[in-house]
């Protein structure tokens, strides 16, 4: 009988145990489930958007959680965060490796990325932190407003003017990027072998890097629609 009880609170626990990330007490969600922006554990574009989804908080196996590379965040982050997460203060040349930003990380800032037209300027990629938690655009595809409009900006955790230029397209040849790398105009790469430059500037082969909705960037890799 004691059994049956444990075995029936064990399936209750993973029947119910579907909310993930920072606005749930940092909980994972389980293998191949991707933890969505909101909070939520599934599988499917709602969930595993690369552009939105939470890698560090998604199941191992899941479609989200391959991309998760390690976290570093700006300087100006709360004190309250480990020191292993501090990173040095700007970006240029690289894709940053942040994805949340804002009040419901700790007071996480987006840093910026790429060279601005402007040097007074910030970088203008991923330098603005939207309501839903994410800095961009990541991309020259991205319009700005998703992430930087005063309806939708954080402003304290990044750069909110919506006015900003994006930058020229690198003037050189790109390098040729594989699975899993970064590609896309930051770091002047394209993907290979068929392989699709998703909206987060990764290389990968399913719906999620190779779908418009993903914001799949055809200047950078292969997208199937």
């Amino acid at each position: 009988m004691r059994s049956i009880i444990l075995i029936t609170l064990c399936l209750l626990s993973l029947s119910f145990g579907q909310n993930c990330g920072p606005q749930y007490g940092n909980q994972t969600c389980a293998p191949g489930d991707c933890c969505s922006d909101h909070g939520w554990c599934d599988t499917g574009p709602a969930w595993c958007d690369p552009t939105t989804c939470q890698k560090q908080f998604s199941g191992p196996g899941s479609s989200c959680a391959s991309l998760a590379t390690p976290a570093y965040f700006a300087s100006s982050t709360s004190s309250s965060l480990p020191s292993a997460l501090v990173a040095p203060p700007s970006y240029v040349s690289t894709v940053p490796n942040i994805d949340v930003c804002g009040h419901a990380v700790g007071g996480v800032s987006c840093p910026g990325a790429g060279v601005p037209p402007d040097p007074n300027e910030p970088g203008y990629y991923y330098r603005c932190c939207s309501s839903g938690g994410h800095c961009g655009p990541k991309n020259n595809i991205e319009s700005q407003d998703l992430y930087c409009g005063a309806d939708t900006c954080q402003v304290g955790f990044g750069d909110c003017a919506t006015n900003r230029t994006a930058p020229p397209l690198p003037s050189g040849p790109p390098t040729t990027a594989g699975m899993g790398l970064t590609c896309g105009p930051i770091v002047n790469a394209k993907c290979g072998d068929g392989l699709c430059c998703s909206g987060s500037n990764y290389c990968g082969s399913t719906v999620d890097f190779c779908g418009a909705a993903n914001w799949c960037q055809p200047l950078w890799g292969n997208c199937s629609d």
